[in-house]
């Protein structure tokens, strides 16, 4: 799919958790919450042990807010 999309070597999955973590951060997302959208942990009690998690509504308001140039 990847290829056929027209990308090569050089984009690897990584690449997408990569712009879209700089994506979630220019529009300031809170940090927890991107977290939780590119699945990493997070490193404090409150949030990392404490919480379930951003709800699937807190996401997709986050994830509502990425662009990318046309």
């Amino acid at each position: 799919m990847k290829k056929a999309a027209g990308f090569g070597a050089t984009h690897v999955f990584h690449s997408i958790r990569k712009c879209v973590g700089t994506q979630v951060e220019n529009a300031l997302v809170p940090e927890g919450v991107s977290a939780d959208i590119l699945g990493h942990e997070k490193p404090n009690i409150t949030y990392g042990l404490y919480s379930g998690g951003a709800s699937l509504e807190v996401k997709r308001e986050a994830l509502a807010k990425l662009r990318y140039p046309s």
